[in-house]
C-alpha cells in the first residue's frame, strides 16, 4: 500500500450491510499477508468510505483487530501492528496451546468426526495449487474439528486468537508442491494416532506439524 494508506481498499468493497466480522476477516487478511504493511495508520473514516460500510462495523472490526494484537491504538490513531516482530512468541504460544488441545480433545472425538478429518484429507489431496482460499479453509477445518474437541472453551478462544497468523493464502504460496504434500501427510499421521486413542503421541504430532510449518519461509 502507498504511503497514503488505503487506496487499494477500494477493490475489496463490502456492501453496505456487512458485518463486523467481515470487515473483521478482511482487513485481518490483508494484514496478514502484508497488504496493510506496519506503521500504516487507518482512518476510520476513509476506511469506511473505502469499503462501503458504516463506521459501527468497522469501529467493532477495529476493536477486535487491537485486541488481537494486529492494530494498536496510539495518540494519533489506529496504526497496523508490526506483526513479524511478535510471530516469534506467537509461534511458542500456538505450538504449547494446539499441542495440549490435541492431546485433550483425542478421547471426545468420534467416528463422526474422524469422517470429516478424512473428508478434509481427500480434499486436500484434491485440490489444486492454485485454490489457495480452499486450501486455507480446508486446513482450519481439519484443525478446528480437532481443537473444538478438546472440552477447554477458554482454550478454543486463546487458539482462534492466534490461528490466522501463519496459515494465509501468502503462506501457502510460499510452499513448495513437495512441503504442500509434507504437510496433508502430517495430517494422515494425526488421524492415524487420534484413531489410536494415543493422546501423547498425537500432541506430539501436531507440534512437529505446527513447527515444520513456522519454519517455511513465506510469502
Amino acid at each position: 500500500m502507498d504511503a497514503d494508506g488505503i487506496d487499494d481498499l477500494v477493490g475489496f468493497r463490502l456492501a453496505a450491510v456487512s458485518s463486523a466480522d467481515a470487515v473483521y476477516e478482511l482487513l485481518r487478511s490483508l494484514i496478514l499477508d502484508g497488504k496493510i504493511e506496519a506503521g500504516q495508520r487507518l482512518r476510520e473514516v476513509e476506511v469506511a468510505q473505502r469499503l462501503g460500510v458504516s463506521r459501527t462495523p468497522l469501529r467493532e472490526a477495529f476493536t477486535r483487530l487491537i485486541s488481537n494484537r494486529l492494530l494498536v491504538r496510539t495518540s494519533s490513531g489506529v496504526v497496523v501492528a508490526d506483526v513479524k516482530s511478535a510471530l516469534k512468541g506467537i509461534r511458542a504460544i500456538r505450538i504449547a496451546l494446539e499441542g495440549y488441545a490435541t492431546r485433550l480433545a483425542v478421547p471426545h472425538l468420534n467416528e463422526e468426526d474422524f469422517k470429516v478429518l478424512e473428508e478434509s484429507i481427500k480434499l486436500a489431496l484434491a485440490l489444486p495449487e492454485e485454490a489457495r482460499t480452499e486450501r486455507v479453509r480446508n486446513n482450519n477445518v481439519f484443525h478446528g474439528r480437532i481443537y473444538n474437541a478438546c472440552g477447554v472453551p477458554e482454550l478454543q478462544s486463546a487458539i482462534d486468537n492466534y490461528a490466522g497468523f501463519f496459515m494465509s493464502e501468502a503462506n501457502l504460496s510460499a510452499l513448495s508442491r513437495a512441503q504442500s504434500q509434507e504437510v496433508i501427510q502430517d495430517h494422515v499421521k494425526l488421524l492415524e494416532a487420534i484413531k489410536a486413542r494415543d493422546a501423547e503421541g498425537a500432541e506430539q504430532l501436531m507440534r512437529a506439524h505446527l513447527i515444520r510449518g513456522f519454519n517455511q519461509p513465506v510469502g
